[in-house]
């Protein structure tokens, strides 16, 4: 292959590249993706604190239940 073919095929797949790369953002500015992102997130924080409240709630629970059932046998 001459060094003239290969210069246009490296000049061709630059011009592709940069096509490509300067598009996408085109059609991504369109596109609003804080839905997609913002939802999971919340889902996952609360449910990480709900389920932190309930680890920190459940060795009292467990011990007053405990008693309340040994109560009814005294």
């Amino acid at each position: 292959m001459s060094q003239k073919m290969l210069s246009l095929l490296q000049r061709g797949g630059y011009a592709v590249a940069l096509s490509t790369v300067v598009a996408v953002p085109a059609f991504a500015a369109d596109i609003d993706f804080t839905d997609m992102i913002a939802v999971p997130v919340a889902t996952g924080a609360v449910a990480a604190i709900v389920a932190m409240g309930a680890i920190k709630i459940a060795p009292g629970f467990a011990k007053w239940a405990v008693n309340k059932v040994a109560g009814m046998f005294r």
